[in-house]
């Protein structure tokens, strides 16, 4: 597990790596790397999910930063990438010398979790706080949202009854 200081730490190394490469970059946070850093809605995450640029450079600069902190790997993922709309909406964190480092929005990431929930048990508590942060109080509300990003046909079975259950509330009028 990486925890926020230590994220912040390789985000530190990255910019460093940057400046020597005499690049600028900007990462975009996802997933449970914003729910952390930018959120503060759990304190260590297993990866850090982000979309970066450039990608050659600080993809080698995870590899060195990976060895000198004993990191696995692939600390820095780049997968989200396959999923993330264009022009998805994010909000700035933080800016270094040679970093820009920002974060999907709130509300992205909730249209993200619903989208791409899976099985583990962290996706409710994740989805209820994502809930609360986007001021999502509603069943209808919730499927609005993902109705701005995605057509009703691509809504993954089940996600509106779960959101159901999170507020405590009823079933989209709208079923899917």
């Amino acid at each position: 597990m990486i925890g926020k200081d230590d994220i912040l730490a390789c985000l530190a190394l990255i910019d460093e790596g940057l400046w020597e490469a005499k690049a600028m970059g900007e990462i975009t946070l996802s997933g449970d790397a914003a729910l952390c850093l930018v959120h503060g809605a759990m304190d260590e995450v297993r990866e850090v999910d982000a979309v970066f640029e450039p990608h050659g450079i600080i993809c080698g600069i995870a590899v060195n930063i990976a060895l000198a902190m004993d990191l696995p790997f692939d600390w820095l993922n780049d997968s989200v990438r396959y999923a993330v709309l264009p022009n998805a909406p994010t909000e700035p964190f933080m800016h270094m010398g040679n970093l820009r480092v920002s974060a999907f929005s709130a509300e992205y990431l909730l249209v993200m979790r619903m989208m791409f929930m899976g099985e583990r048990a962290a996706n409710v508590g994740e989805l209820g706080f994502l809930l609360g942060k986007s001021g999502i109080a509603s069943v209808d509300e919730a499927q609005a949202l993902l109705l701005r990003y995605h057509d009703a046909t691509m809504i993954p079975p089940g996600v509106l009854g779960m959101v159901g259950e999170i507020l405590g509330g009823i079933r989209p009028n709208n079923p899917q």
